[in-house]
């Protein structure tokens, strides 16, 4: 396998294997069926091909060349580059949800980017967003092991450049120019032995969403 290859296979999911209370299925139940989909940091595009079946109009846009070919396959169009003016001509003028499934934290300034996404939306449309929680437990348990170590993917992923907990997440909507319509909190699992307890992970999430929230679903909306 070559490095190109290991590479484009980092975020890959299997959508037949995908458990039935993964986020992206609480992402995908926040789009009305029927709208226009645009999926920022679409990767080989399984969460536009799983937004699709809604069914939606779903297109992408993806920095790798390589994943951007991928979901060129699984999507309506896909353009390759980054999220901005530069890639205006490639979409429509127009959404009704745009997505961002953790891609926030990949961006140095996300600010202008969301500005960017919100001048896309439709009169009524609104930006999803899911963003990692580095407040949670398995977050700071790796911190007080004085452990800095990167990984491929997940919290420590070696392209994150920024990092929120549950009160920056929300702030930088405010500091984009946009309103809050929902913010829901995804459940990590709970620390051993009670790693197994789903509905005690959920009810710690809502409680304490900064200790026990894996991520935050935020929606937005134009400020008016």
């Amino acid at each position: 396998m070559t490095e190109t290859t290991t590479e484009n296979a980092r975020y890959r999911k299997d959508l037949v294997d995908l458990q039935d209370d993964h986020p992206w299925h609480q992402i995908a139940a926040l789009v009305p069926p029927g709208t226009r989909v645009l999926d920022i940091g679409c990767g080989s595009g399984e969460l536009g091909q799983l937004i699709a079946s809604r069914p939606a109009d779903v297109d992408g846009v993806e920095a790798s060349p390589e994943r951007a070919a991928i979901a060129s396959t699984r999507l309506r169009r896909v353009a390759n580059g980054f999220a901005g003016p530069a890639v205006d001509d490639a979409l429509d003028d127009a959404y009704d949800v745009i997505v961002l499934a953790d891609v926030v934290e990949h961006i140095a300034e996300p600010e202008p980017v969301l500005r960017w996404a919100a001048s896309k939306l439709s009169r009524d449309g609104q930006i999803i967003a899911m963003i990692p929680n580095s407040a949670n437990w398995k977050f700071r348990r790796k911190m007080l092991l004085g452990d800095w170590s990167y990984e491929d993917k997940g919290y420590f992923d070696r392209d994150h450049l920024r990092f929120f907990d549950v009160r920056t997440v929300r702030q930088l909507g405010s500091a984009s120019g946009l309103t809050e319509v929902s913010v829901a909190y995804v459940p990590e699992r709970l620390p051993k032995p009670l790693n197994a307890w789903r509905k005690g992970a959920r009810a710690a999430a809502d409680r304490w969403p900064n200790l026990f929230a894996g991520h935050v679903l935020v929606a937005w909306r134009q400020a008016e």
